[in-house]
């Protein structure tokens, strides 16, 4: 079965959304990913790209007439979250030789198999998967972000798949807040409610360490040495990027350089091809804005206010 794989991300994604696609390709070959591209710049990219295995679609094409109202009241951050539950059942309408699809966030990156996530799941017979965020204590905020993230979700082609997703869709289009402070944030906070809806349908992915993040690498880390694989996904949640080469890596306190030499080093070598790549092709990438000073002093006093803090690695371009 070959698998497939959905993305959605505008151009000031596509380096990190390229890089995704680069990884998933590398361990699994013979897989599909299929690509919302949310502006024009993102779908230009890959007319000149090599994409035999890469299904881009265009916003256009998907949107209906109910979500081009919804983009007219939303933050584009916002109309983009709202996205995430519609485009799964999209690429499960385009045959009935997809058996299952798995929707990854742009800004995650594989450093193993997908199939060590996605093998337990077959075994259990189960028609949904799920990530639980696994928070490291500190930094724990499941109450209003949710218990789970929507980083990596599996949906079977089958009922019980398309009942939840309808599900979803409807929550989405009633409400996807950007405000963390709200009672149901953003497209995630509701699948609280997954393990009741779904019961054994659901697939709680139970190892932490298959899918680290900022807000838990340190604290698992320990433990992924100590089992001497190599991690698998890896969620560059804060990662952004700016015109000026340089780079916000995280937003938060005690991820030391062990962290950033073995995972944000790779991930800045392989954006730096991306780049290489890109650039030769002629193909124009959008950056950020840099952050002044004053912006700057803003946002790490708003992290020490979470109790997180960033850091800042200048010009991305050096790593190879």
């Amino acid at each position: 079965m070959a698998e497939h794989y959905c993305t959605l991300f505008d151009s000031n994604y596509l380096m990190q959304g390229l890089a995704l696609i680069e990884s998933i390709g590398a361990f699994d070959p013979d897989s599909y990913v299929w690509v919302l591209c949310l502006d024009e710049r993102v779908l230009k990219a890959f007319d000149v790209l090599d994409v035999t295995r890469i299904k881009p679609v265009s916003l256009e094409a998907f949107e209906t007439e109910t979500l081009k109202q919804v983009r007219q009241k939303r933050t584009w951050t916002e109309y983009c979250w709202t996205l995430s539950a519609f485009f799964p059942e999209y690429v499960l309408s385009r045959g009935k030789d997809i058996e299952r699809v798995t929707y990854i966030d742009a800004d995650c990156y594989f450093f193993s198999t997908p199939q060590r996530i996605l093998e337990p799941f077959q075994r259990s017979g189960a028609s949904v998967l799920i990530t639980p965020h696994a928070f490291d204590p500190r930094f724990d905020v499941s109450e209003k972000s949710g218990y789970f993230c929507v980083q990596f979700l599996t949906f079977n082609n089958d009922s019980p798949a398309h009942e939840i997703l309808h599900w979803w869709q409807a929550h989405n289009i009633k409400s996807c807040d950007q405000d963390l402070d709200s009672d149901d944030f953003a497209d995630q906070k509701c699948l609280d409610q997954w393990p009741a809806l779904l019961g054994d349908d659901l697939f709680i992915v139970d190892d932490p360490l298959l899918t680290l993040a900022p807000w838990n690498v340190q604290y698992f880390f320990e433990a992924l040495q100590a089992t001497r694989e190599p991690a698998c996904l890896y969620h560059f949640h804060g990662f952004k990027m700016y015109g000026n080469s340089t780079t916000d890596l995280f937003y938060y306190e005690g991820i030391d350089q062990t962290i950033v030499k073995a995972f944000y080093e790779p991930y800045l070598a392989r954006l730096r091809q991306v780049y290489q790549t890109l650039d030769g092709r002629g193909i124009e990438i959008a950056f950020r804005s840099p952050q002044s000073n004053l912006r700057r002093i803003i946002t790490r006093a708003y992290s020490q206010i979470r109790g997180t803090l960033g850091t800042i690695r200048t010009d991305w371009k050096e790593y190879s």
